[in-house]
């Protein structure tokens, strides 16, 4: 193709439909309907099966609010806005709510499976980010849906691209499954080798079985200062979040910059040698550690986070311990809190949990043999991670030359 194509808005080739808002109870007439919502749809066009959820329409709403084989559906705000997926087959009986909107093509003018690729080159690129304010909650309208710039290309062209890209990116998807797998795979191995190194399932007789109490422990916490949503730069001061050890080890980027008037009131700087632990967080990462290797002297704890150094035990070996189910199963009945996405461990529950520990010396020599093992595994799995990094972005290139008509795809115009 030796020119850009005309780009026109989207409502010249589809019309654009927002869903209904949840209807909970029954009205005159209402007839209660599966209805497809913005959780089936996924990153990368993927629509996903969910157990049904149920709402009232009339049937005049259940008329208008179809689905259709080709339709492009959109999720319209929060988290996921702007993700797209077609649909393959018509999903007789159903609606879908006012998280959604539905892009049904003009069958003379445009193919599903094309707009569908044009809409996530346009996420990808950053194009609809452009025009949805992410100051609050995010919202891709369907007002904004209809004016989205779309390449103006014959019917025949779109369904060759769109031919084009199925191929393609059904390569591209299967290699990150595979790495996917690979990662998943690699991860519960890790995982294996260190349940088996702190927490045999049968114990040396020499181990000690205690409480962490016994150990030794010293603990220093943070405050809660105000901070910018930016991490701190060179000799800027910056307090951990809760994320600094959520992922199940030390990362120090995980801070924020504390505002300049209450830089004086930070307290306990990041020591190495220590062993963090995370003391509110959600269910499945409250009590979450990470072992810190060397002093951080501009990153300082939030009232959130616990310090701790343990006379009885080495730091690095205890961190491998947090990794292991036998510390989580027991934090599960641990920890508290009023709401069920929030909970709270405290300092006295913390060293009541049971640990089984070797003598100092072998805790050291665990420590060297899991650090060698660990090093092997998170080498492979980083590789999986950046072939699926460069995968996706060949994807969303790939995509974005074809829907503009970059990619000569063998149709003639």
């Amino acid at each position: 193709m030796s020119e850009s194509p005309k780009r026109v808005q989207l409502k010249r080739l589809a019309t654009c439909t927002l869903g209904k808002m949840v209807q909970t109870t029954s009205s005159e007439g209402a007839v209660q309907a599966p209805y497809l919502r913005a959780a089936h749809v996924q990153p990368s066009g993927r629509l996903i099966d969910l157990p049904d959820q149920r709402m009232w329409f009339s049937n005049a709403e259940l008329r208008s609010l179809t689905l259709r084989r080709d339709d492009v559906v959109i999720v319209e705000g929060g988290a996921g806005y702007g993700r797209s997926a077609v649909l393959h087959e018509d999903m007789d009986g159903w609606g879908f709510q006012n998280s959604i909107i539905r892009v049904r093509p003009t069958q003379s003018r445009a193919d599903g499976r094309f707009l569908d690729y044009a809409i996530q080159a346009a996420l990808d690129s950053g194009e609809i980010d452009s025009v949805v304010s992410t100051a609050t909650i995010p919202h891709f309208t369907a007002e904004k849906v209809a004016r989205l710039p779309i390449a103006e290309l014959a019917v025949e062209e779109q369904r060759a691209i769109a031919d084009y890209l199925d191929r393609e990116t059904a390569q591209i998807d299967a290699f990150i499954a595979k790495n996917e797998e690979l990662i998943a795979l690699l991860t519960e191995r890790r995982a294996a080798a260190i349940e088996l190194a702190v927490a045999p399932a049968e114990l040396p007789e020499a181990w000690d079985h205690c409480q962490v109490r016994r150990l030794g422990p010293k603990n220093n916490s943070g405050v809660s200062v105000n901070g910018y949503s930016v991490p701190a730069e060179g000799d800027e001061i910056g307090v951990l979040k809760t994320g600094a050890v959520s992922k199940g080890y030390f990362d120090p980027s995980e801070n924020k910059r504390v505002v300049e008037e209450e830089v004086d009131r930070v307290a306990t700087p990041v020591l190495g040698g220590t062993l963090i632990v995370n003391r509110a967080n959600t269910p499945e990462l409250v009590g979450s550690a990470g072992y810190v290797k060397r002093d951080h002297p501009t990153l300082y704890l939030s009232d959130k986070l616990w310090q701790l150094t343990f006379s009885g035990a080495d730091a690095a070996y205890m961190h491998y311990w947090t990794l292991s189910d036998a510390y989580r199963s027991q934090l599960r009945g641990l920890s508290v809190g009023a709401s069920s996405s929030m909970q709270n461990l405290s300092y006295g529950d913390f060293l009541s949990v049971l640990i089984s520990v070797p003598s100092l010396p072998e805790q050291l020599a665990i420590v060297e043999r899991l650090n060698r093992a660990t090093a092997e595994i998170d080498a492979a799995i980083e590789v999986g991670r950046r072939g699926i990094t460069l995968a996706r972005e060949r994807r969303a290139a790939l995509i974005s030359a074809a829907v503009t008509g970059k990619i000569d795809v063998g149709v003639a115009v």
